[in-house]
């Protein structure tokens, strides 16, 4: 949107311009013509001397003359820079050709000697020059960043404390944002008398992480791993150069060892945020492997043996570090929830699927990708549907539509606050003051943003409403999966993928779980187990196929 501004704000300046331009060199022509034709005095009114009319047309001339190079020469700085030149070099340009014309006009013009002019003014140069000495500095300094360009607008800098994006550069000072949205100006003259660091706009910039983790386990194992969690589609991490990480140190006093994870991004300003993405997902993928942070200082063990630890299934003892004595925190699923998701299913197949589930966590929109079935403890993720199961769930929600609100039908809004501003402005557009109910009852039937954009589409008929809120919205549908919900995990599978909303901890079976579950069961209770499955699972998860038969080889 500031682009677009920009660029409209340009044009509207470069309109007027060639506007004024053509509006001098009009009344330059009409002076000689008034010249030429009118002839000498006689032919002249007694209020207008041929001498003013012959002045005026020259000094027209010259004004047209320096409006029209002016114009010229930038329109070729443009094209040799790549981009619209800086406000600096415009005002040296005008400024340059505004003093040779009046120059010419006094000579030309007005028949003036302008030796003596040149000596006063030189005369007043060094008056000013030292009345105005830090000011020049800067505009010394700017015409020195101007022939160098050592930045433009839309670099990012940084220097010690301060980094921001470049906004604007003028003949004294250099305009930055800050990532907190605020506005600095700096002068010209610090960016040549310190050192800077620059981000050019489009250049990838590597960021540097450090991450300590118990010298107990293996370094190979923490690399993989956080490899993994780096090509794991985190967003403004670049693939090219690609990311690495480094065994950076060994720590004896805390038996650990630090790793520096290594990656490149295009959004400067951001790379902190994205940072601690990736510390957020690599904590969880961790855990998923079993691996202990840090053990705390030898003064803290000694306080958690001295202390009197709670015993059962209660999490460790932590102290008030926050630092887990025994590895990552179990999870503990409410009663209430597994009591749900098991209900059912037979009796004897509840304590079987206990004994050999595993035990997930996954971070906030980091893909579920171990395959296996699942059944969601606590947080909620989201499932792709199949075509098949987006086209029932969409007819569904249009016949929901289709009828008069119902008495018991829900008010509050299912759909996130960013989707439903985009269906909102999108639906304005398309039905005007219709589309704020409309919407508002899409949002409370359903929480896929897909379907939502394609019931929106479909009553106003309007498709290419899809177009405009390609960019805002998913381009799938998907399923919430919440606390007590089942799903199958897959990974090669990109209809049917999974991707956690939030905190995600989850109880998995595998094949060979499920395999040693249904081992222990009764036929009467495996069949019994199946059938469960196929009511708590949504249609077509269960369908024949490869996935499938490798979950249920024993069906």
């Amino acid at each position: 949107m500031q682009t677009a501004a920009k660029v409209a704000m340009t044009a509207a300046a470069t309109g007027t311009d060639a506007m004024w331009t053509l509006i001098i060199v009009a009344l330059a022509a009409l002076s000689w013509l008034l010249q030429v034709s009118l002839g000498g005095e006689a032919g002249l009114p007694d209020w207008l001397p041929a001498q003013a009319l012959r002045q005026l047309a020259t000094g027209l001339t010259v004004l047209a003359g320096v409006q029209l190079l002016h114009r010229l020469l930038s329109h070729g700085l443009r094209h040799a820079g790549g981009s619209a030149s800086s406000d600096l070099l415009q005002a040296l340009l005008r400024v340059l050709l505004y003093l040779v014309a009046s120059l010419l006009y006094l000579r030309l013009g007005l028949g003036l000697d302008i030796t003596s002019v040149l000596a006063t003014s030189a005369l007043f140069s060094v008056i000013v020059g030292l009345a105005l000495q830090p000011t020049l500095g800067h505009l010394f300094a700017g015409i020195s960043l101007e022939i160098e360009r050592p930045l433009r607008v839309g670099d990012c800098i940084r220097r010690e404390q301060l980094e921001g994006e470049v906004v604007s550069l003028s003949w004294r000072s250099v305009s930055v944002r800050t990532p907190r949205g605020s506005i600095i100006v700096l002068p010209n003259a610090d960016f040549t008398s310190r050192a800077l660091e620059v981000v050019p706009r489009g250049q990838p910039f590597r960021h540097e992480l450090g991450f300590s983790i118990s010298s107990r386990h293996p370094p190979g194992q923490i690399i993989r791993c956080a490899l993994r969690v780096l090509h794991s589609g985190l967003p403004g991490i670049c693939h090219t150069p690609a990311p690495s990480v480094l065994l950076a140190d060994n720590d004896a006093r805390s038996a650990s060892l630090r790793f520096t994870a290594r990656f490149f991004t295009q959004d400067f300003l951001n790379r902190h945020a994205q940072g601690s993405q990736f510390l957020e997902r690599l904590w969880y993928a961790l855990a998923r492997e079993g691996v202990a942070l840090p053990e705390p200082p030898a003064l803290w063990n000694q306080a958690l043996d001295e202390a009197e630890l709670p015993t059962g299934d209660e999490p460790p003892f932590t102290g008030s570090l926050g630092i887990a004595a025994r590895g990552p925190a179990p999870l503990h699923p409410e009663p209430a929830v597994l009591a749900r998701g098991l209900a059912p299913l037979p009796a004897p197949a509840g304590p079987a699927l206990l004994r050999h589930a595993r035990a997930l966590r996954y971070a906030r929109a980091e893909p579920c990708d171990t395959p296996g079935l699942a059944l969601v403890l606590h947080g909620s993720l989201r499932e792709q549907q199949s075509p098949a199961q987006a086209e029932a769930a969409l007819q569904r929600l249009l016949l929901m539509l289709g009828q008069p609100p119902q008495a018991g039908e829900p008010r509050r809004r299912l759909l996130s606050h960013p989707h439903g501003q985009a269906l909102l402005q999108a639906g304005r557009l398309a039905l005007g003051p219709l589309a704020e109910q409309l919407v508002g009852r899409i949002a409370a039937l359903t929480d896929d943003a897909w379907l939502a954009a394609q019931a929106l589409a479909a009553l106003a008929g309007q498709p290419e409403l899809l177009e405009q809120l390609r960019t805002d919205l998913p381009a799938v549908s998907t399923r919430l999966c919440g606390p007590g919900d089942w799903t199958v995990l897959r990974t090669a599978d990109p209809v049917a993928g999974c991707v956690a909303e939030q905190d995600c901890g989850l109880l998995l079976w595998d094949a060979a779980a499920l395999a040693r579950v249904r081992a222990e069961l009764t036929p009467q209770a495996d069949a019994a187990l199946v059938t469960g499955l196929r009511q708590v699972l949504p249609a077509g998860s269960l369908a024949d196929g490869a996935h499938t038969q490798d979950l249920f080889a024993m069906a």
